[in-house]
């Protein structure tokens, strides 16, 4: 069942990337400029969940899950500070900039977690 349970965490984890890549590759040139201060956030979100993603197949599954709660704190605090502090709070906007990620913490957490501790070492 662990063996499962981590399978599905790898393949959201996969998921994810291609979704932060398709969002950030196609879709954010049309809003924004590649090197802006929005393009350069999201590459380097996009950055920080390839490495995370790679790091979570890996022995190094540990430092993973500290990658991935900076990377989920990272998007809760751009969508706090930048897109809530030119308006209201933009609710679709936190559905799409912060319950994705969200679910990658989860998902590298529970590899983590799911995976035997021999295999940790």
């Amino acid at each position: 069942m662990r063996k499962a349970a981590a399978f599905l965490s790898g393949i959201a984890l996969i998921a994810y990337v291609i979704y932060r890549a398709f969002t950030t590759v196609v879709i954010m040139p049309l809003v924004a400029g590649l090197f802006s201060s929005t393009g350069i956030y999201f590459g380097l979100l996009l950055l920080l969940a390839i490495g995370t993603a790679i790091l979570s197949f890996t022995r190094y599954k540990g430092v993973a899950g500290l990658l991935s709660m900076a990377l989920g704190v990272s998007a809760l605090l751009y969508w706090w500070i930048v897109i809530c502090g030119r308006a209201n709070p933009i609710w679709t906007d936190f559905s799409w900039f912060v319950i994705p990620e969200m679910f990658f913490v989860a998902a590298v957490l529970s590899r983590w977690l799911l995976t035997p501790k021999a295999a940790l070492n």
